[in-house]
């Protein structure tokens, strides 16, 4: 996802079935910083209440063929929980060691994306 210029505060979620990591990203000045790691969608619920954050980025963890469907089932399971306790509105990323290596490509050229945590 690519960062609009606007005075936005996006929440990276980068989902794993053992703990989900968390980056802040600020529409007005496209800087993201990783910010923590918390255990379940209530705890990631907090973070958006606290934090005020306007838009959610989630990373789709589709890249794990060992894990197949379970990884997929557990990852519908967590959205549609984190969708019951917020109102914000979250994005979907497909997230790929492909995709992160283009975001570092597409950076080094001054587009500047929403950093893909999957590395």
């Amino acid at each position: 996802m690519i960062i609009e210029h606007d005075n936005k505060i996006y929440l990276g979620v980068d989902w794993g079935s053992k703990r989900i990591g968390l980056s802040l990203g600020d529409g007005e000045t496209r800087v993201v910083t990783p910010y923590k790691t918390v255990a379940n969608a209530r705890e990631v619920a907090k973070v958006v209440i606290d934090d005020k954050i306007d838009v959610l980025v989630v990373g789709a963890p589709y890249s794990i063929p060992e894990r197949g469907l379970r990884a997929t089932k557990e990852f519908h399971t967590f959205i549609n929980e984190l969708r019951s306790l917020i109102k914000q509105p979250i994005d979907s990323l497909f997230c790929t060691v492909q995709m992160a290596m283009s975001n570092q490509n597409n950076a080094k050229r001054g587009v500047y994306c929403f950093y893909c945590l999957c590395l």
